[in-house]
C-alpha cells in the first residue's frame, strides 16, 4: 500500500487543551539513561517526519532519565493510547524498528509549551499480531533458521528476523512450544497465547548458545509494558545490574530498556558455597510502587545450569509492587524458588 495513502485513511481531530488543571497526557517514543542516544532517536523521528522533543526526568531514586515525546499533548488516555497504538503502526516507525512507545500523564515540569488546535492525521487499524519472534538471549539479535514445534503438531522455522508465523490452523487458547538450533543453542520449551487470533502474551523467547565450561545463565524476557524492566543479581559483596554490569564471577549481558527483553546475566563457575539472589524492578515505574504493570508484564526468568534449562518463573498475576523476588541460588547451584513481589531488594 502506498505510504501516503495508509496514512490518511482515518482523519480524526482533536483539540488540545493547554489551559491550568486540564488533564494533559503524551506518547513517549523512548526513554534512555544516555542524552546522546535519546538525541540519536530525536534526529530519525524527525527525519521520518514524526515531530519530537526531549525531556528530562528524575525519578525517585535520583536517577536522570532522557524522554523522547511525541509533540502532541492529549486530553485523556483514551486520546493518548489510540495514538500510542497508531503511531506503533506507522510506516517510518516500524521502518525504525522502534517498539518502545508507551504514554502517561505528564507532570507540571513536563509539559510543552501550549500548542494551537491541530489535525492529527491516523494510521489505518492495527494488523493482528501473529507470529513469534526468537532472539539471542545474549545480544538480542535474532536467531534465524531455529527449528520450532508448537503443540507437537506443526513444525516451523525462524526466517532471517527471527519470526516464525503462527498457522492459522492454530486456534486461540494456550499453547507450547520447543525451540532448538542443533549444535548452537540451549533447546528451550515454551508457551504463548492466542486471543482473537492475535498473540496476547510475550511474543518472544530468547535462546543461550551453548557452552563448554561450568555457569548458570538467567534470562528475563517480558510483554510490551513496562518498556524497562531491569534484572538485579546479588553475589557476596556485589551487585550487578545496568549501573555496574560486571563484578566477580557475575556479569549482565544484556541490559534491555525498549520492551519485550532479553535481559540476561552470567555467573561464571560458582563455587559450591556460592549464595545469590535474583530479582526484577519495574525501572519505568519507579516512582509508583503501588503500580500492578510490573504484575502483569507477561515477564518470565528462565534459569539455565551449564548447557541445561532448570527452571521456568512466571511472574504471578495482578499484584502491586514494582520489585519482584524471583529465585536465590544457595550452595553454588541449587535454585530456591520465592517468586513473590516484596519492598525491597536483598
Amino acid at each position: 500500500m502506498n505510504k501516503k495513502l495508509f496514512f490518511i485513511l482515518w482523519v480524526s481531530i482533536f483539540f488540545i487543551s493547554s489551559s491550568i488543571g486540564a488533564e494533559e497526557w503524551k506518547v513517549c517514543l523512548g526513554s534512555f539513561r544516555n542524552k546522546k542516544n535519546a538525541e540519536t532517536r530525536v534526529e530519525a523521528l524527525k527525519k521520518g517526519g514524526i515531530p519530537s522533543s526531549i525531556v528530562q526526568h528524575k525519578t525517585g531514586d535520583g536517577t536522570i532519565l532522557y524522554r523522547v515525546f511525541y509533540e502532541e499533548n492529549f486530553q485523556n488516555q483514551a486520546s493518548a493510547n489510540l495514538h500510542k497504538e497508531l503511531l506503533s503502526n506507522y510506516p517510518p516507525i516500524k521502518a525504525l524498528k522502534i517498539n518502545d512507545i508507551w504514554f502517561l500523564k505528564v507532570k507540571e515540569t513536563e509539559k510543552t509549551p501550549p500548542a494551537p488546535p491541530v489535525v492529527q492525521r491516523s494510521v489505518a487499524p492495527i494488523s493482528a499480531q501473529r507470529s513469534l519472534t526468537i532472539k539471542d538471549s545474549d545480544t538480542g539479535e535474532p536467531v534465524p533458521d531455529a527449528d520450532v514445534n508448537i503443540d507437537e503438531k506443526w513444525q516451523m522455522k525462524s526466517d532471517s528476523a527471527g519470526q516464525v508465523p503462527i498457522p492459522v490452523e492454530v486456534e486461540d487458547g494456550i499453547h507450547t512450544v520447543q525451540v532448538s538450533k542443533a549444535g548452537q543453542y540451549i533447546p528451550t520449551p515454551g508457551e504463548f497465547t492466542l486471543d482473537g487470533g492475535q498473540v496476547v502474551s510475550a511474543p518472544q523467547i530468547s535462546l543461550p548458545k551453548e557452552v563448554d565450561y561450568k555457569r548458570i545463565k538467567i534470562v528475563l524476557d517480558w510483554g510490551e509494558a513496562p518498556s524497562d524492566l531491569d534484572a538485579h543479581l546479588y553475589g557476596k559483596n556485589a551487585h550487578v545490574y545496568f549501573n555496574n554490569q560486571k563484578a566477580s564471577n557475575m556479569e549482565l549481558d544484556r541490559d534491555d530498556t525498549s520492551s519485550y527483553g532479553p535481559e540476561t546475566h552470567t555467573i561464571k563457575e560458582p563455587a559450591p558455597n556460592d549464595v545469590y539472589k535474583y530479582y526484577v524492578h519495574n525501572y519505568s515505574d519507579s516512582d509508583t510502587p503501588a503500580s500492578s504493570r510490573l504484575s502483569n508484564s507477561e515477564a518470565q526468568v528462565k534459569v539455565y545450569i551449564d548447557n541445561e534449562l532448570k527452571k521456568t518463573f512466571t511472574i504471578p498475576p495482578n499484584q502491586e509492587g514494582v520489585i519482584w523476588h524471583v529465585f536465590d541460588v544457595v550452595n553454588g547451584r541449587e535454585i530456591v524458588e520465592q517468586n513473590k513481589m516484596v519492598s525491597s531488594m536483598k
